[in-house]
């Protein structure tokens, strides 16, 4: 093949083959119910944490693990926490 149009007509042939969306039906989740919270349930998370639910929420983490990609784990609390 010579030319720059013979070329990229190739490629493009080539690459149109290959990359056609492909007409197929995508589950919906249009009739699908999802269980709600009322108005007066949506509102009652809105209090303080007590200090010993944070402690035992901390505690119950597994020390080798990252919660973050930062690579940053809950080793710490090994270390003289009481």
């Amino acid at each position: 093949m010579e030319g720059v149009k013979p070329i990229r007509d190739a490629v493009f042939n080539h690459f149109r083959t290959h990359y056609v969306s492909q007409c197929s039906s995508r589950p919906s989740m249009e009739n699908m119910s999802f269980p709600t919270l009322s108005y007066e349930e949506g509102g009652s998370p809105i209090k303080s944490f007590s200090i010993d639910e944070v402690k035992n929420a901390v505690w119950d983490c597994d020390n080798y693990k990252s919660p973050r990609p930062d690579g940053v784990n809950f080793g710490f609390k090994s270390f003289g926490a009481t």
